[in-house]
């Protein structure tokens, strides 16, 4: 027999004693044998040529397979390439020749989700952690629901699909299995009547815990912190953290808003209630509380609330702008200005640092910011209105000028002429608008700042529309108004 090279490129890794032989031939010319391996899923063959006077054919081949009771089908490229290895007369061993068709397993019970939802595996971390490519602010972890909505739909396991082997012969499939454990559908979730289709009850997000197979709707979306592994969060219910909220990460929220940490430079938005521990937003945070805001110290931050503000400690250098009172009894103001319509209670007031500090009370900013754009506003108004009428009077007080005009002339009269009445009723209106405002900051006034301990130097206290300044270190327990004579009046202590 000739000396041959081995060809092992095409090996199939399924060890040698994983094979089985199923056909053999032995030829003056060469030995043939195929192999069956994977559960006659895989089809391979060896050929040990003993002579370099042959040529091999893909009609040989194919005789061998006949004579094997091979049913597969084999790609014409496998052949081509069997052959022209075979034609090289070189040693070939386990040439993988073809597949069989693999079974495949029905789909096993599964919920369909319309809607995003937010699982136990949302909050962990991934390789690219801190990727600048990454916008980290807009994770979109969840999706918001309203009551009534269609958030999944359950599917019953499926049939599989049989397979073929080498031989032909059907290798049967595996069904899909149904849940391990049965599905819980928890609160604020009902069913359609096949019992396939889950719907929402109220608003709020779906919590999905794919090891206890439970899926619940809930109003109030709970976080140990806000930050990189959330995002900015924009929810239609309750937030809760548990934690921070770190720089530059933002949480909105229809309902109540509950920070047990600190807020760093970041912007708190609720239609309803906020309560934190602190913020010091850095000159860059912002509050936007549509009800009551409570914290135990501000600083540093823009505040707008539509209700009170309760501070605890301190607020320093922010900017408090308040529909209700300032409530800050055992609290220091430092730095800033704050504006409260139903008055301010406080217990210090400015520092020995001698920071400005200026408090106003009895005064709506809504309104003083809307007549403030009003009157520049009616401004610019009027000045429009100036040069109107001084065109116009070039006609009105010329009449001879004014009989000689062409149906052109006369039309830009007329057209002047409207302009004005416009520009006087848009005024007129805007007035009425003043007025209205004036009238609403009075009507809900309360001009009082309570002072319990003390105010330092460098503090401005506006009452209604009058002020007074403080140069010295005064310690006072007082209630400071405006008196019959509208003029500011310190008397005795009232709790507001």
């Amino acid at each position: 027999m000739n000396s041959t090279s081995e060809i092992s490129s095409t090996r199939l890794e399924t060890r040698a004693e994983e094979l089985k032989i199923i056909y053999e031939d032995k030829t003056s010319l060469y030995d043939i044998v195929f192999y069956s391996s994977d559960a006659d899923m895989k089809l391979s063959v060896s050929l040990t040529p003993n002579s370099n006077n042959f040529q091999f054919s893909s009609n040989e081949l194919f005789l061998h397979l006949d004579n094997a009771n091979i049913k597969v089908e084999i790609s014409k490229d496998k052949v081509a390439e069997f052959c022209q290895l075979v034609n090289n007369h070189k040693l070939i061993k386990d040439f993988l020749l073809s597949e069989g068709k693999k079974a495949i397993k029905g789909k096993d019970q599964w919920i369909e989700f319309f809607v995003k939802p937010l699982s136990k595996s949302t909050y962990k971390k991934d390789e690219n952690f801190k990727d600048i490519k990454k916008d980290y602010h807009n994770q979109h972890l969840f999706d918001n629901i309203k009551e009534g909505d269609l958030i999944a739909e359950i599917h019953d396991p499926t049939e599989g699909t049989d397979g073929i082997n080498i031989f032909g012969q059907t290798v049967e499939s595996v069904p899909g299995l149904k849940f391990d454990k049965n599905l819980t559908l928890t609160r604020n979730i009902s069913l359609s009547q096949d019992k396939k289709k889950i719907f929402a009850n109220t608003y709020g997000l779906v919590l999905y815990d794919k090891l206890q197979n439970k899926v619940t709707v809930s109003d109030t979306l709970r976080v140990q912190n806000v930050g990189l592994l959330t995002g900015d969060i924009d929810f239609i219910g309750k937030v809760i953290v548990d934690g921070d909220v770190e720089d530059t990460f933002n949480v909105k929220a229809e309902k109540e808003i509950v920070v047990k940490g600190h807020v760093g430079a970041s912007r708190l938005e609720s239609k309803a209630d906020i309560e934190i521990h602190g913020i010091d937003g850095k000159d860059e945070g912002e509050i936007i509380c549509g009800g009551d805001l409570k914290a135990y110290y501000i600083h540093n931050v823009k505040v707008t609330a539509e209700n009170n503000v309760i501070a605890h400690n301190e607020v320093i250098n922010s900017q408090l702008h308040i529909e209700g009172s300032l409530l800050a009894e055992r609290a220091s103001i430092i730095g800033g200005d704050c504006i409260a319509l139903h008055g301010i209670e406080v217990s210090e007031v400015g520092s020995h640092a001698v920071i400005p500090t200026i408090l106003t009370a009895g005064i709506s900013y809504q309104d003083r910011e809307r007549c403030a754009e009003l009157r520049k506003e009616l401004l610019e108004l009027e000045t429009q209105m100036i040069k109107v009428n001084s065109s116009l009077n070039v006609y009105l007080l010329n009449p001879k000028i004014l009989a000689t005009l062409n149906e052109a002339g006369k039309e830009k009269v007329r057209k002047l002429a409207e302009t004005l009445k416009e520009l006087v009723i848009k005024k007129d209106s805007m007035e009425q608008e003043v007025e209205k405002l004036h009238k609403h900051s009075v009507d809900n006034a309360n001009p009082v700042i309570n002072i319990l301990k003390m105010v330092y130097p460098s503090v401005k206290l506006v009452i209604g529309t009058k002020i007074i300044n403080f140069n010295d270190i005064k310690t006072l327990r007082t209630t400071i108004t405006i008196d019959s004579n509208k003029e500011i009046k310190l008397g005795v202590y009232r709790k507001l």
